[in-house]
Order: C-alpha cells, then structure tokens, then sequence
C-alpha cells in the first residue's frame, strides 16, 4: 500500500523529470502522465471487477469525464462528488425496467446489438441529474464547482448507461457461440440481456462503490500531482533561488536531475502548502531521493532541505483553522510509480541510467 500523496509524488517527480532531462514542456508532459495515471486505475478497476466489465467501464468513463476538473479538485469537491455517487448507483431499478429491442443485420451482425432503431438514446432517471445536498449546501463549494458538479450529472444520465450498453456488449461477445446463424444470435443476446438486467440489482451498487473508490482515489493523486507540478513551474525562479542560497558546492544545474526536482518539489511545499507539516515533506522527500536516485542522495536532500527549514520556524507550529484544507490522505493498492517505466504510448518518455 502506498499513501495517496506519495504516489502523487512520485508521479509529479516523473513529470518534471522528463520536462528537465528530455525538454518536453511542462503541460505536454502532465498531460500524458496523468493520462496513463488513469488509465491505471482502470486497470485497477478490472483487477477487481471478477470478469465482470461493468467496473472498468464505468470507472473508464467517468473518470475520462472528469479529467478536465483535476486542476479543481478539492476537500468540498470530492464529499460533493461522493453525493454524487450515491445518487446516480442507487438507480439499479433503471435496468430492471429497460426495454431494449435487438435488432440484426448483416451489417449490426458482429456488433451483436443495437438499440431500437440503432440510434436510441438510454437515460437515467431524471430525477438523478439534481444536485444532492452534500452540493448544494456545502460552503466550501464554488459557483463553478457546483457548474462542474451539475455537467457531470447531466453527463452521467445517457453517458453511464452508454457505458453499461457497451459492456453488455462485449461480455456477450466474449460468450457468442461459434459459428451460430443469425437467429440463434440473437437468441443468444436476448437471453444474455434477460441475466444482465436480473443481476443489475446487485452489479449497479457494486460497481458504484468501485467507481466512489478508484474514481476518487485516482482524483485525489492526479489533483496534488497537477498542484506539485504546476506549483513547481510557477514559483521556479522562486524555489531555484532558495536552493542556491543553500552552500553545497556545486551548482544547482549541476546536480542529478532526480535530486533537483525532488528539492524543487519539496522546497515548494515548504513555502507554499503550509498545512503539510515541514517534517513530512523532508520525509517524504528524502525517500523520494533513496528510491530514484543515488545512494547518498537522502542524505544530500535532508541536508539542503533541514537547511532552509530552519529558516521557517513556523513551518514546525501546528497548523491553526486558517490552514488550507487538504484532501485527506488515503491508502492506495497496486504498484508504485516508475519513472522509467515503458508503455506503448507514442509519448517517448527519457531513461536515465541512475534510475531503477
């Protein structure tokens, strides 16, 4: 298990690692890493799903949806988008009482299914595209948070069934007998739509919670991930030039690139995010350092960074009501980030031989 801050790290130190070393701009370079941070809890999502591609699919979707609002992410936002949740997963009944009509023809044969007349649009309730309470009377919330809730809502009534037709779909597929005529096909299909709505009743919650989990989860990784990174990028001169005020006897330019942008990283939250306490980020940021770097950069990182804590005294008082409210921090499964992991992406990500 590693925290949701942690990985959040580890995945701003990827981003500004190849913005650094393989000059690729900042805003290229967070995009297609927070890109392939979600779809790895998708992935995460089907792990857990036990066949069943209703999870991922929604999880895929909703959170594909909401990936423009990661930049807005916040304490306020995710309770509100939890009440979300709840309204939209306790529709189960909606499946129950679909009336769908399958129709083939030779050109729909391998799509397996159609909606009437091919074209159809299925929708949730009404009802379920109002903001909960949890929205609309929470303080903390913006115009424009409740704008943002509202559109996903409004998205979530045709574009989570669209998801579910679609998962349909391809679990039928998975299971179409072989060499069946047209007939026995669509026998097969309304067969499998009869057991797919019967077991919505349970399936729909299920997959409900699995999106509040790894939907949220995701969010909260991505969001301080974006606010590390652009912090970073905003305050660079900033942050250089505590660094340099730092004696180490080289310049700033001349250390490992790994180092350097865990100190920025770091050195920014020191300044600027004062409801992280100054003793967890120098933590954090000195195992940053021993996984990806050198064998004495911990040391070397603890060094500079103590250095310009003990400039900030305040840093190390408790954090009064006045602090800015965080998302709190929340155990996440699976693999940590690589920094020099390899995908198929056409993105070329940068290796670096001091890297593991």
């Amino acid at each position: 298990m590693v925290s949701s801050r942690r990985l959040a790290r580890e995945w701003a130190l990827k981003i500004l690692y190849q913005a650094d070393v393989g000059k690729m701009p900042v805003d290229e370079a967070l995009t297609a890493a927070l890109e392939r941070l979600r779809r790895e809890f998708v992935q995460r999502a089907s792990q857990v799903a036990n066949g069943s591609l209703i999870e991922e699919y929604f999880v895929d979707a909703i959170t594909g949806y909401l990936a423009a609002s990661v930049p807005h992410y916040t304490a306020p936002v995710e309770a509100a988008l939890r009440g979300c949740f709840a309204q939209i997963f306790d529709a189960s009944d909606f499946w129950a009482g679909l009336q769908v009509t399958f129709t083939f023809s030779r050109n729909s044969y391998e799509a397996l299914w159609q909606t009437p007349n091919g074209s159809d649009a299925l929708d949730l309730p009404s009802d379920r595209a109002a903001l909960p309470p949890t929205a609309r009377l929470s303080d903390g919330l913006t115009t424009a948070d409740r704008t943002r809730l509202a559109d996903f809502l409004a998205w979530a009534q045709q574009g989570l069934p669209d998801a579910g037709m679609r998962a349909f779909a391809n679990e039928a597929r998975r299971g179409r007998p072989q060499g069946a005529k047209m007939r026995e096909t669509h026998e097969y299909v309304v067969q499998r739509w009869k057991g797919f709505t019967a077991s919505m009743s349970e399936r729909w919650p299920r997959a409900g919670a699995a999106v509040e989990k790894h939907a949220c989860d995701w969010l909260r990784v991505a969001a301080f991930a974006h606010e590390l990174v652009k912090g970073v990028e905003e305050h660079g001169a900033e942050l250089d030039a505590m660094l340099r005020s730092v004696e180490i006897g080289w310049a700033l330019d001349r250390q490992v690139s790994v180092d350097r942008n865990v100190l920025r990283m770091a050195a920014f939250e020191l300044s600027h995010l004062p409801a992280i306490p100054a003793s967890v980020t120098i933590n954090e940021a000195v195992e940053l350092a021993k996984k990806y770097s050198t064998a004495e950069s911990g040391k070397f990182v603890n060094g500079i960074l103590g250095a310009i804590a003990a400039r900030m005294p305040e840093r190390f008082a408790p954090v009064g009501p006045g602090g800015a409210e965080l998302l709190p921090e929340a155990p996440i499964a699976g693999p940590d980030a690589e920094l020099d992991e390899q995908t198929g992406d056409e993105t070329p990500w940068v290796e670096c031989s001091t890297l593991p």
